[in-house]
């Protein structure tokens, strides 16, 4: 079994009922330049919805899983952020978070920014369990 400890809680990357990530994320959210995580899952710096893009909820029913060659995969479909108000700037990467905060970071390779009107897409993100 593959987990990951986040504050000193074990947390299954595979579904187990809803242990795992996708029964335990309930956000997907973008973080700014100005974050510097840790890998206790302190460091991050929130992008403001005031700046034009709202987070994603999800929930279990999200995720999709599928097997291969002794692994499993958990898959959440890509989501687009879309920059509504104003010019989202900034933009590091997104993460998937619970209630008590970050669970895993999802890096992009350099920052970016998204003009009003137009839209970020997070392509799928695929979780691998052997």
């Amino acid at each position: 079994m593959s987990y990951l400890t986040y504050r000193g809680r074990k947390v299954s990357l595979g579904r187990l009922g809803t242990a795992g990530i996708p029964g335990t994320a309930t956000l997907l959210k973008l973080y700014t330049t100005a974050s510097v995580p840790n890998l206790d899952g302190t460091g991050f710096v929130d992008l403001a919805t005031a700046d034009g893009y709202s987070p994603w909820t999800i929930a279990l029913v999200d995720w999709t899983t599928t097997e291969s060659l002794n692994a499993t995969y958990e898959t959440l479909a890509a989501k687009a952020f879309t920059a509504s108000g104003s010019n989202v700037t900034n933009i590091a990467g997104a993460y998937l978070a619970d209630a008590t905060g970050p669970l895993m970071w999802l890096p992009l390779l350099s920052s970016v920014t998204i003009l009003v009107g137009n839209t970020l897409t997070l392509d799928t993100v695929r979780l691998s369990i052997a």
